[in-house]
């Protein structure tokens, strides 16, 4: 092979690497949403194809026998209003658009996918406002990780702890949650109290009866307006969905 024909070949390659990133870019843009497929319960929800999720044998799993889905929270009851369920006291309009997110802080997959959205949700241009849901199946520590995050919550800095929680590699020991507790700045002791509450216990009854009405086995998991979506997806995918919920609106099931 001669000298002219490596460096020919030689460029062509280095092009072929460069712009590779750029078609994939331009590919995933233009990329048509996957296929939707309608659900009949709850009527008027669809569900999309996602990707890779973290997931127990078990539905349930770190669920103890006392920590089951009580009467008060029930599949039956957040049938009866899902969107209530799903997006608390967000405001229903076409124009927003309410995103449910489940997560597990030991699923990798929600770390990425999770602080993705949050980012999005700071962003007004965005138009898209955010209810998290805690979904712990994979184990007794992703279940107290959750009581934590919520608990912080009612001392007004659950997405701050949110943060935290999905940032480091942690055992979440009650002396690591006092630890944290008291580096920002929130009382320690009330959040272990609240940890074992009754407000806590029925926020996770009430996303593990949610999970089970729309069928949900792993994390990350969202309800984007109507449409489920298990697993991860790309960034560039979540925008597109996020448009076509606003643009055939969403308000609609709710």
């Amino acid at each position: 092979m001669n000298t002219r024909r490596i460096l020919v070949i030689g460029t062509v390659a280095a092009a072929a690497v460069s712009i590779g990133p750029a078609i994939r870019t331009v590919k995933d843009i233009f990329a048509p949403l996957p296929a939707f497929s309608p659900l009949g319960d709850p009527e008027g929800f669809r569900r999309i194809a996602g990707g890779q999720i973290s997931a127990s044998g078990n539905f349930l799993v770190g669920l103890d026998a006392d920590q089951k889905p009580r009467p008060g929270v029930s599949v039956a009851d957040v049938r009866a209003n899902p969107c209530r369920a799903l997006y608390g006291s967000i405001q229903q309009t076409d124009d927003i658009v309410a995103i449910a997110s489940f997560s597990d802080y030991y699923c990798p997959y929600c770390r990425i996918q999770t602080r993705h959205l949050a980012e999005l949700a700071t962003d007004p241009a965005q138009r898209i406002r955010v209810s998290w849901h805690e979904l712990p199946l994979l184990g007794h520590a992703s279940v107290v990780a959750a009581k934590a995050a919520l608990a912080a919550g009612r001392q007004n800095t659950y997405t701050q702890f949110h943060d935290r929680l999905l940032g480091t590699r942690f055992q979440p020991t009650p002396s690591y949650l006092r630890k944290l507790a008291a580096q920002m700045g929130i009382d320690p002791d009330r959040l272990i109290a609240d940890m074992n509450g009754g407000d806590v216990q029925h926020a996770l009854d009430q996303s593990a009866a949610l999970a089970e009405l729309f069928g949900l086995i792993g994390t990350p998991s969202m309800v984007i307006g109507r449409t489920v979506v298990q697993g991860r997806i790309s960034d560039r995918s979540l925008l597109n969905l996020i448009e076509n919920e606003r643009q055939t609106g969403w308000t609609q099931v709710c």
